[in-house]
């Protein structure tokens, strides 16, 4: 017996309950940064520098980041107005703008890393909810993707962060 097909209503419901919690534990967590001078979306971008090393351009981190190129453009811009970046142009045949963190860019890095609201909200399921809740956003995702054609490259967002420096750079 196949399951029932989830209602529209049940699907709104639902979609609402991820999109609420979403913006409130990112609230939380920038709340938690803002005493550092930055924020989640901030400290995932260092978080994707840091990973890419000398890969890292705005095109690249726009890819991981899975926005657009203008869009990441712009939060580079005032992490380096802030210190956290530098970006440089290097010749290689063709010109191209790389990204480096600062000394700053590290230790703002060091500390977006402890995540403690984060933490603290997601410890609230344990460990076998975690799983399953992995397991349908990834079912979320796999479909969103496969409906959406994308007119980059697009790195493999659907591998999880903490894989990202077990498999290299795709």
């Amino acid at each position: 017996m196949e399951p029932a097909e989830a209602s529209e209503e049940k699907i709104h419901d639902t979609w609402v309950l991820l999109a609420h919690s979403y913006r409130i534990i990112s609230n939380l967590w920038d709340k938690e940064l803002s005493q550092y001078g930055f924020t989640h979306e901030q400290a995932f971008i260092l978080f994707i520098i840091n990973y890419l090393g000398d890969y890292a351009t705005p095109s690249n981190i726009a890819r991981f980041q899975v926005q657009a190129h203008n869009t990441v453009s712009e939060v580079l811009s005032r992490m380096e107005k802030s210190g956290f970046i530098e970006k440089s142009s290097e010749r290689t045949g063709r010109s191209r703008l790389r990204v480096r963190l600062t000394d700053k860019g590290h230790l703002a890095l060091e500390t977006s890393s402890r995540k403690l609201t984060l933490v603290k909200i997601m410890r609230s399921l344990p460990e076998e909810n975690l799983d399953q809740l992995q397991h349908c956003l990834k079912m979320l995702l796999n479909r969103a993707v496969e409906e959406n054609d994308f007119p980059q490259k697009s790195y493999n967002i659907r591998t999880p962060p903490s894989a990202w420096l077990k498999e290299g750079i795709n």
